[in-house]
């Protein structure tokens, strides 16, 4: 593919994406297609770092820094070297909301800024377009470099793609909450459970029940989040825990509506989400 075309595609990527784009000349210099490279994608980063692009070509993912005087490449993960690709979310002082792609290559792990939201009902639709992003880069990124190297590798199929989470990581997560629990680190135990749940839905949302069911086993972890907020509004009534909160509920209503649309049963994650709403009536 010549630069001619592979601009073009980018162009139409980003209207598509609603993101503005200039100097659109200067950023595929600076990423340089070669030949056989075609474009897959590009998404804008979060306000305050709006200067950043990720492109995602069938070749690498680049991180693609637009200066005041020139367009730079600041990082590339070549995807026949990508060992895991995650989309991430967490809670940064303020009470903001961060979506963050993770890119994980040998020794490196690289990561771009997509969502950057208050975590206040205003900002529902940003925030999950910012999460709806984060994901679909992922699972773009994972795709393209699955596909790379089964031309790579005669014999070897989609079906074999090395991307995957932590099969344990919302057990970890968990037994991190609950030793945080055991002393009396109700935030951070509230934090983690929440994290915890939030790996549950890498598994059920994202991954659409590919490597992991709902299941009695997932109770202790979900009903931690209930456990911790409850001993934070009689002890610690006034600690700001509401973008966790948030984020719970948005995470356990998404896993509600996944296990109900397989045909499965999400009471459990719908008694903790009542739960939650009966602490928080204030």
């Amino acid at each position: 593919m010549g630069s001619a075309t592979f601009q073009e595609d980018m162009e139409n990527g980003a209207r598509r994406n609603g993101l503005f784009l200039s100097r659109e000349d200067a950023i595929v210099r600076a990423i340089a297609p070669v030949e056989e490279e075609s474009f897959v994608n590009i998404f804008g980063g979060s306000p305050g770092r709006d200067r950043e692009l990720l492109v995602v070509t069938s070749l690498a993912t680049y991180l693609v820094h637009r200066g005041t005087f020139s367009v730079k490449t600041r990082w590339t993960v070549r995807h026949e070297d990508l060992v895991e690709v995650a989309p991430q979310r967490g809670v940064a002082p303020g009470g903001y909301v961060v979506d963050i792609v993770i890119l994980e290559s040998g020794a490196q792990v690289r990561e771009f800024q997509i969502g950057f939201n208050l975590s206040s009902p205003e900002a529902e639709v940003e925030r999950e377009i910012a999460a709806s992003n984060a994901q679909t880069a992922a699972q773009e990124i994972a795709e393209v470099a699955v596909e790379l190297r089964s031309r790579q590798m005669p014999g070897k199929t989609s079906t074999d793609a090395p991307f995957s989470f932590d099969p344990a990581g919302p057990e970890k997560a968990a037994q991190a909450a609950e030793a945080a629990y055991g002393s009396r680190e109700w935030t951070k135990a509230l934090a983690l459970y929440v994290q915890s749940v939030d790996k549950l839905h890498d598994f059920y949302v994202f991954e659409e029940f590919k490597n992991r069911q709902p299941s009695p086993q997932d109770a202790w972890m979900v009903q931690g989040i209930s456990k911790s907020l409850g001993v934070i509004k009689e002890v610690e009534p006034d600690a700001d825990v509401m973008p966790l909160v948030l984020e719970a509920c948005h995470r356990l209503s998404a896993i509600c509506l996944a296990v109900e649309g397989a045909g499965g049963n999400a009471v459990l994650y719908k008694r903790t989400l009542d739960e939650i709403g009966r602490l928080t009536e204030d």
